[in-house]
């Protein structure tokens, strides 16, 4: 089985201020956010750049991120 952002294992997609808020909304403090690229096939940035275009406030660094790592205590 194929696991992929897309895959069916993912019920929910984050950015880094709702991770954040979610982080934060369990008592945890929030100490940084990090974004993973790992890159993909080139039709990629063309996705990307569609959904820039038609989602405002779409963040391009957030789109292109293929996980996001982050640092947090309670």
């Amino acid at each position: 089985m194929p696991f992929s952002i897309l895959s069916g294992t993912h019920i929910r997609f984050f950015t880094k201020q709702t991770l954040a808020e979610l982080f934060e909304g369990a008592g945890y403090q929030v100490k940084d956010i990090f974004l993973q690229d790992i890159g993909g096939p080139p039709i990629r940035q063309k996705i990307i750049e569609k959904i820039r275009k038609t989602v405002p406030g779409a963040n391009e660094e957030e789109l292109a991120a293929s996980e996001i790592v982050i640092v947090a205590a309670c």
